[in-house]
C-alpha cells in the first residue's frame, strides 16, 4: 500500500495534469484500487470543542470523516478499481508515482497495490503530526495550537496497522 498525503500538491486530481486525457484513458489497472479518505479535523481530548461530546483524539477507524461522497462523485471509505473514471479525480502524484513504479518493477504490475490519498488543501503540517512528536518540537507556533494534530487524528490515525510500503508526502511552503 501506498499513502498519499500532504496538502494541495498532493490532493490535485489526475485531470490537472499536462496530459491528462492520455493518461487518464490509458489509467486502467486491474490490480490497482484507489481509497479516497475524507478530510476529518478530530480536536484533541483536551480541546475545548471536546465538552460538546466530540469526539476527540486518534482515531481507530473513519467513523468521524461520515463516509460521504466528494464534489467529483467517488465514494470515500471504500476501494474503487483504477480505471479512467475513478482516477480522474485521484491525486496525480499518487497515481503517477505508482505508475513509474510499476513500469521500472514488472513484478509489481502483477501484485496487488493500494493507493490511498489523505491530503486536505490549506493545512499545516502540525495538523497532520502527533502531539507527542509536536512536544519535541521547542520552535512549536502557538497560532495554531487549537488545531494542532486534528488532521492526523482523524485522518491517519485509523490508517496505523495498515501494511504501508511506502509514504509520499507532498505540501507546499511559504
Amino acid at each position: 500500500m501506498i499513502l498519499c498525503s500532504g496538502q494541495s500538491n498532493m490532493n490535485k486530481p489526475l485531470s490537472y495534469v499536462w496530459n491528462a486525457t492520455a493518461e487518464i484513458a490509458a489509467a486502467t489497472h486491474a490490480n490497482v484500487r484507489l481509497f479516497s479518505v475524507a478530510g476529518a479535523a478530530v480536536p484533541n481530548c483536551a480541546d475545548p470543542a471536546t465538552k460538546a461530546g466530540a469526539a476527540c483524539g486518534p482515531q481507530s477507524n473513519f467513523s468521524a470523516n461520515g463516509c460521504v461522497l466528494n464534489h467529483a462523485g467517488q465514494t470515500h471509505c471504500a476501494w474503487l478499481p483504477c480505471n479512467p473514471t475513478t482516477v480522474k479525480d485521484f491525486s496525480a502524484v499518487c497515481y503517477l508515482t505508482a505508475k513509474s513504479l510499476m513500469q521500472l518493477n514488472s513484478k509489481l504490475r502483477m501484485r496487488p497495490i493500494g493507493l490511498v490519498q489523505v491530503a486536505v488543501d490549506g493545512t499545516s503540517l502540525e495538523e497532520w503530526t502527533t502531539p507527542a512528536a509536536l512536544s519535541e518540537c521547542p520552535a512549536h507556533p502557538t497560532a495554531i495550537k487549537d488545531r494542532t494534530s486534528q488532521r492526523f487524528n482523524g485522518m491517519l490515525s485509523p490508517m496505523v496497522g495498515f501494511s504501508i510500503k511506502l509514504v509520499l508526502w507532498y505540501v507546499g511552503t511559504h
